[in-house]
């Protein structure tokens, strides 16, 4: 009988690979929803954003973006030196909204978005040679960049490894290749599918719609943080106490069988009444 332990790996029973492709950048963001037009007012191509997406950068289980201006423009140093990027993995969806789930390299794909929109500069004295000519890209925003500059960046390929899995499984995945970064048990609950869990994350941080996040938590609260999902625990272990008050525990294997209860709103109508208490 195979293990506790042994059970939570992953095996490519639960994870089905496709062959790994090399897309221009260029590309990615367009499935990303960046993507060039032209401006009439000004008489020039330029990059913009809004447009439909087909790939979700913002799955449950993924932590949120907290990368320093530094750290991107690295990233852009990386590609414009030839310096390999590690790989993006896509979870296959095929949803109304989304073909793709973006597993890992959500903050790389993120970071060259908002390059190409000029939503940050490169840093001060920054030169860069590209086929034997120095260009002197220092401080300047991306459409301030020579074409050359520019071309290097959209035409530069990354690998994408597209697989299909569930999304427990990609939640794994996901934390197997952050160099196996533990994901606390709160992470772990937000890949649920079950309608307790949207609640919770809604009110608590507003992924699917910004309107959705209550009040209480719009601004930081003291010793709660935000990327810890604080906020998420503490609503998950109100709602638990709230619908079972004769419980003898509201953390750990209790909270975690209270999340997956896929009949809760079915036997228990607490969602106006728990809100309304938020309120109070």
């Amino acid at each position: 009988m195979a293990s506790k332990a042994n059970s939570t790996y992953l095996t490519m029973k639960k994870c089905k690979f496709e062959a790994p492709q090399n897309l221009p950048i260029q590309e990615i963001l367009n499935d990303f929803g960046i993507k060039i037009e032209y401006d009439d007012e000004y008489k020039i191509w330029k990059y913009t954003d809004g447009h439909k997406k087909s790939l979700n950068d913002t799955p449950i289980y993924q932590r949120e973006d907290k990368a320093d201006l530094s750290w991107r423009r690295s990233i852009i140093n990386s590609i414009l030196q030839d310096i390999p990027i590690p790989d993006l993995y896509y979870r296959i969806v095929n949803g109304i909204i989304y073909v793709y789930e973006l597993v890992d390299g959500g903050h790389r794909v993120r970071t060259v978005g908002m390059f190409v929109l000029d939503k940050f500069s490169l840093p001060k004295n920054y030169k860069v040679t590209i086929e034997g000519k120095v260009y002197d890209c220092s401080s300047r925003y991306f459409s301030e960049c020579h074409e050359k500059v520019q071309q290097k960046i959209l035409r530069s390929n990354w690998t994408i490894q597209k697989f299909t899995s569930d999304t427990w499984t990609a939640s794994k995945m996901f934390k197997l290749i952050n160099d196996g970064n533990e994901t606390s048990a709160q992470e772990e609950r937000q890949a649920i599918h079950t309608e307790l869990a949207r609640v919770i994350r809604e009110l608590a941080r507003g992924l699917e719609d910004s309107n959705n996040q209550h009040g209480i938590f719009k601004n930081e609260l003291v010793d709660f943080k935000r990327g810890n999902m604080d906020w998420d625990d503490a609503l998950a272990k109100c709602a638990l106490f709230e619908s079972k008050q004769e419980c003898k525990s509201i953390v750990k294997n209790e909270l975690d069988s209270f999340y997956v209860n896929s009949d809760y709103f079915k036997e228990v109508s607490f969602k106006e009444s728990f809100i309304s208490n938020l309120d109070d």
